[in-house]
């Protein structure tokens, strides 16, 4: 090869590393902007989250701080009337049936100011709280989207943990003979992560009540069975509108669940007039949910 042979081949060769370097640098700097979006975009969601699960706290913490003359079902302008001199000549009335607790229930009361929630969040609307586990939230209903609160925050903005939530398809009075409550099964134990307490069979089996809480009423309900099933959508694939649909609901359900290795409380009569409430949350596949099933007593 001749002398100018060797000076284009040189020259050609430097030409392709400078294309070679410039072409690293540029996947090198878009390798970056990448890591950086997703970086900003990691931080951000987490900001959002720990927001969020303050702002949960400082509404716990206020609910659950009951001063003297503020209590549930309690009114300061109770006036005291001294019995002590009358003569009892009657006996007193039983409570109809329905409205007798068991000895065991001791109704937590909370501090619930409703004008106060309703400032948060209009979409508020009850209170649910499971003693010895992390649920102690609000309950929302979107009027306009039924998937908005799994997406969106208190606050509105979007992003997690979102907020406990029912769907349209159940009145907010919890009369329904079937209330699907959803929850976030949040790795850092809010919402409905420690639902899945229920699976171990001596926190089921010690751990018998839910309470929730509206503007009117005080509901307690009863756990009856814990267990995993599919991620079918109940009320879309169930028939509640007759006895005979809501009977078949009930005993698919409690043998699926014994069938699973899911518990059961036996002893809770669960009828086609009961008014049940399903707390959902995941499960580690995608294509379950985990069940925390309960009747209402009062």
């Amino acid at each position: 090869m001749n002398k100018q042979g060797k000076e284009q081949k040189s020259k050609t060769q430097k030409i392709n590393k400078e294309k070679q370097l410039i072409i690293y640098k540029s996947l090198t700097i878009i390798l970056m902007l990448v890591i950086l979006f997703f970086a900003c975009k990691w931080g951000y969601e987490k900001y959002v989250e720990i927001r969020t699960e303050k702002m949960y706290q400082d509404m716990m913490s206020q609910v659950n701080s009951v001063s003297e003359g503020n209590q549930t079902g309690g009114s300061e302008s109770d006036e005291f009337v001294d019995t002590s001199n009358i003569e009892d000549t009657q006996t007193e009335t039983p409570k109809p049936e329905e409205n007798i607790l068991p000895d065991d229930v001791d109704i937590p009361e909370k501090n619930l100011d409703w004008n106060s929630l309703a400032d948060i969040n209009s979409d508020i609307y009850a209170w649910i709280y499971i003693p010895n586990t992390k649920v102690d939230y609000p309950i929302l209903q979107s009027s306009d989207d039924d998937n908005y609160y799994l997406t969106h925050n208190l606050d509105g903005s979007k992003g997690y943990p979102g907020c406990i939530y029912t769907e349209k398809v159940n009145y907010k009075d919890f009369f329904d003979f079937n209330t699907i409550i959803y929850g976030h099964n949040m790795k850092s134990g809010t919402m409905f992560r420690t639902l899945h307490d229920f699976e171990d069979k001596e926190f089921f089996e010690k751990n018998k009540y839910i309470y929730i809480y509206t503007e009117e009423e005080t509901y307690v309900y009863e756990i009856y069975a814990a267990y995993t099933t599919n991620d079918a959508h109940i009320l879309n694939t169930n028939d509640f509108s007759t006895e005979l649909g809501r009977q078949a609901y009930i005993e698919t359900s409690v043998t699926h669940a014994e069938a699973t290795g899911g518990n059961v409380r036996n002893d809770v009569d669960v009828t086609t007039d009961s008014k049940i409430i399903t707390l959902s949350t995941c499960t580690s596949k995608s294509n379950q949910r985990f069940l925390v099933q309960a009747i209402r007593l009062n």
